[in-house]
């Protein structure tokens, strides 16, 4: 068959039942064969395939059915029946925890949240707080950054380590200091006495 026609215009008999083969062989993941198809199909025929991929992966709580769907009703009675199938409380709070950061007008935001809060009382049950602080700090880190986004300051600098001389009070080119030294910043600065008794430029 030719590499880049439909299946309907060049494949042969045979060659339609390879590309069946193909986009129904369970052994490669959806991804590859969505892009399989996407690369194949005519439009028709690839919009009842990707139909066909939401259905099933939804009978079968198949996370991998996402990349389809995206955090919508699909995706949100694909993760329940994920967690119904498999009891995976945590794939669900981490998904939850990305999808809790959409706008206040998002569908499903409380939903997301609701799930979160179920994950973070299981790990205070477990007395696993080290756990959930981390779980917390990653989740106001995404907030952090869905924020900026939304106010156009995801290019503001973010906070730096700034050295400055004791004697003549200019700041030191730590980098051009840490390559003359032959080490990474924080080893030279591990290095150093706590108050240099010469002025290092």
């Amino acid at each position: 068959a030719g590499a880049g026609g439909d299946v309907s215009d060049t494949a042969t008999g045979s060659d339609r039942m390879w590309y069946k083969e193909i986009l129904h062989d369970e052994r490669l993941s959806l991804a590859d064969r969505i892009a399989f198809a996407c690369r194949f199909l005519p439009s028709t025929q690839l919009a009842q395939y990707v139909q066909f991929q939401k259905t099933r992966t939804l009978k079968y709580g198949r996370l991998e059915g996402m990349l389809l769907s995206g955090i919508d009703d699909h995706g949100v009675a694909l993760l329940q029946k994920h967690v119904d199938r498999t009891g995976d409380v945590q794939t669900l709070a981490l998904v939850s925890s990305r999808a809790s950061v959409l706008g206040d007008g998002h569908p499903h935001r409380q939903l997301c949240e609701e799930w979160l809060e179920v994950y973070r009382d299981l790990l205070n049950g477990w007395q696993m707080w080290e756990s959930r602080a981390l779980l917390d700090v990653g989740r106001a880190e995404l907030l952090r950054e869905a924020q900026a986004q939304a106010t156009g300051a995801q290019d503001t600098v973010r906070p730096g380590l700034f050295v400055r001389c004791n004697f003549c009070n200019i700041a030191l080119p730590l980098n051009q200091l840490c390559r003359k030294a032959g080490m990474a910043k924080n080893s030279f600065l591990s290095r150093q006495k706590p108050v240099l008794s010469c002025c290092p430029s």
